[in-house]
């Protein structure tokens, strides 16, 4: 054994090369992908963890696809969705949930195909390929409808949402909010609803209806930190710094920021780290603070 990092060991090369050569035992390989396929299931919202895995859990998905694992391969990656995403690893995340989605239609189970459709559009969403995900979405959309998966149906409706948002649809963009939130909470689907809540306030304040924008985001905010989202929570934070600092409380969107900014680094995200510093940097400069301003301008490149 070597020590590959702090509490991380590996085999010596050799050794590994070797065991790689000897042919698995069925037993040994489905215990494996039972191992990596419950660890991913309880460790879902550690990414951290997860980082320490991802080497791992790539090998345990070749293997699922090669030895036609469909079910454990199918709800894995599944599994794996917010920490793929949050890593930005979409590239990587697209590619299993193509080869999830072939196994999907393979064994017919139309529930995982609106939920894999769904997934692969979100996935577009953050890439900017905007009408590849509204196809993807509205396909997984009438999937859903037609399963009567009604959580599937909501996060579609939500990320259709998003995709007006960023194109400037506003004629569709406030239905397809209220209709994903109004889904959210017959479900009692509390992140959903946050989520919800959140992109509404985003709209509002869009609109200069500040005081509508702080209500719902605030709202957003205290599910988030009821459930215990935490990334969802710093969204909501930041958010709210947004709306302050167009109200020109710049003291108190300073706070926000920074309250946002400490679970991002806790987190390890990123990529939303470096959003919140942009907003951090503007709100400083605003009141002068232009040294400060800069250091966190920089830390965000």
């Amino acid at each position: 054994m070597e020590c590959a990092a702090p509490g991380r060991y590996s085999l010596h090369q050799s050794i590994y090369d070797y065991a790689h050569l000897q042919p698995a035992a069925p037993e040994t390989i489905e215990n494996y992908l039972v191992y990596f396929s419950k660890l991913v299931m309880d460790k879902m919202e550690d990414h951290q963890a997860l980082d320490h895995e991802l080497n791992n859990l790539l090998a345990a998905l070749e293997l699922a696809d090669q030895h036609e694992y469909e079910d454990l391969l199918i709800q894995t990656v599944h599994n794996l969705h917010s920490f793929l995403m949050s890593r930005g690893l979409y590239n990587l995340y697209e590619k299993w949930l193509q080869r999830a989605a072939q196994h999907t239609r393979n064994s017919g189970g139309q529930t995982a195909l609106a939920r894999n459709l769904c997934h692969q559009g979100i996935v577009k969403l953050r890439m900017g390929q905007y009408p590849e995900a509204q196809s993807l979405l509205q396909n997984g959309l009438e999937v859903a409808q037609q399963q009567k998966a009604e959580e599937i149906e909501a996060e579609c409706l939500q990320n259709l949402g998003n995709i007006s948002y960023y194109t400037g649809e506003n004629i569709t963009v406030k239905e397809l909010f209220t209709r994903a939130l109004d889904s959210f909470r017959k479900l009692n689907h509390k992140d959903g609803e946050a989520r919800s809540l959140n992109s509404l306030g985003l709209v509002a304040y869009e609109k200069g209806s500040f005081e509508q924008a702080i209500h719902n985001i605030e709202q957003a905010l205290e599910i988030n930190r009821t459930i215990n989202k935490l990334e969802s929570e710093g969204t909501a934070l930041t958010n709210l710094g947004l709306v302050l600092a167009d109200q020109g409380n710049y003291s108190t969107a300073i706070e926000r920021h920074l309250e946002a900014l400490e679970i991002f680094r806790e987190l390890g995200n990123l990529r939303l780290e470096s959003s919140t510093l942009d907003n951090l940097s503007y709100a400083l400069s605003q009141l002068g603070r232009f040294s400060e301003a800069k250091a966190h301008s920089e830390r965000a490149l």
